[in-house]
Parts: structure tokens; C-alpha cells; sequence
């Protein structure tokens, strides 16, 4: 699953996530505290990954029934590939967080404009497209802003864009095309859905 892998796999001990919050499994928060450092009540914790695995599919289906009920009742009128797209934003952001901070994504949505719903995720200003400073602060934190970097550079297959969880999710949302224009639903979510190759360090 894409999320799963977005979030890193299964991480036995606890750690910091990117924002500094105690974290385990996959991508389980045990606190919405930040920290510069592990509190001492998380540094000897440990959890197997059955355990890790059961968390993460009971979490990833309360976010997913959380979305839908915050969507609405043309939820399964919407292509799974959206549907997919949303229920990660919002295991990443939380489903109030994924409502309150990407409205402009909803609306692209719901209204079937799904290549504006990619650059909501990507630009500040969709108006404006690539220009300096116009990316997202969610599309540089999740790193977006590398992945294309380091793909450009050439230190970096393209084929990476789907390990990122900005990229991809780009790309699910450009590759629906725009129902409102008649383009083709492609299956580009479920090939992406198979992929588990990590992300590349250098």
C-alpha cells in the first residue's frame, strides 16, 4: 500500500518524525508534542510488527471512514484513485487537518478538475505555477521539492516520483485527467499501489 510505504515501513523503536513528534511503527504518533529530543517515557519502546500492522490497518480505515463522512454523500461517485489520494493526505495531515488546510484541493475535486487538484497540492498559488517560492510548505516538508530536484539533476531515476508521497500523489490526481472534459480515468493508483521499492538516500 502506498501510504505504508510513504510513511517508511514498519519502524520497531520509537523515533522523531520530520515535525519532532515521538513516533513508531508506521507512522504512528504517540504524542502531539514536538521534541528536539526522545522523552525519556518513549526511548525504550518497541513494538513488533504484527503489532505495527494492526495499528496501521485500523488507522488507515478510521481515516478513511473520517474522510468519507466529511466528504460526503458523492464519496463513491469519486474514482478510487481519489478516493486513495485523500485517505493518504489525511493519514498524513489528519481528516479535519486535510479539510481545513487543502480546500482548494476538495473543491478541484469534487468538482472533477483533477489537474488543479495536483497543483493545489503543490503550488501556494496555482495561478502561478513553477515560480520560485510558489511551492507548498506541505510539498516541501514531505519532500517534493527533492524528489524533482534530485530527478532533474539526473542523481535520481524518474521512476522515484512514485516513492515520493507529494510526486505521487501529483501524478495519481494529473493522470485522472478532468472528468468534467470527458478525458479517461487511467489505473495509474493501482500501479503505483504495487510498488514497494524505498526511496533512495544518499
Amino acid at each position: 500500500m502506498r501510504t505504508k510505504q510513504f510513511e517508511g515501513g514498519h519502524q520497531s523503536k520509537a523515533y522523531l518524525d520530520s515535525l519532532g513528534y515521538p513516533t513508531i511503527g508506521t507512522g504512528k504518533v504517540l504524542e502531539h508534542q514536538k521534541y528536539d529530543t526522545m522523552p525519556n517515557q518513549y526511548s525504550n519502546m518497541d513494538m513488533s510488527e504484527e503489532e505495527g500492522d494492526s495499528l496501521y490497518n485500523e488507522d488507515y480505515a478510521k481515516k478513511q471512514s473520517e474522510v468519507q463522512s466529511l466528504y460526503g454523500e458523492n464519496w463513491n461517485t469519486l474514482p478510487s484513485e481519489a478516493q486513495g489520494v485523500l485517505t493518504d493526505m489525511a493519514y498524513n495531515v489528519g481528516s479535519q487537518g486535510l479539510f481545513n488546510k487543502f480546500p482548494g484541493l476538495i473543491k478541484d475535486i469534487q468538482s472533477g478538475n483533477y489537474s488543479g487538484a495536483a497543483n493545489q497540492l503543490k503550488y501556494k498559488d496555482t495561478s502561478l505555477g513553477d515560480v520560485e517560492g510558489n511551492t507548498s510548505n506541505w510539498w516541501n516538508q514531505v519532500g517534493g521539492t527533492t524528489t524533482e530536484g534530485n530527478i532533474a539533476s539526473g542523481e535520481w531515476g524518474k521512476g522515484n516520483r512514485a516513492n515520493n508521497r507529494g510526486t505521487s500523489n501529483y501524478d495519481v490526481l494529473s493522470g485522472l485527467g478532468d472528468l468534467s472534459s470527458n478525458q479517461p480515468v487511467n489505473s495509474l493508483f493501482n500501479n503505483n499501489d504495487k510498488l514497494t521499492s524505498a526511496l533512495p538516500t544518499k
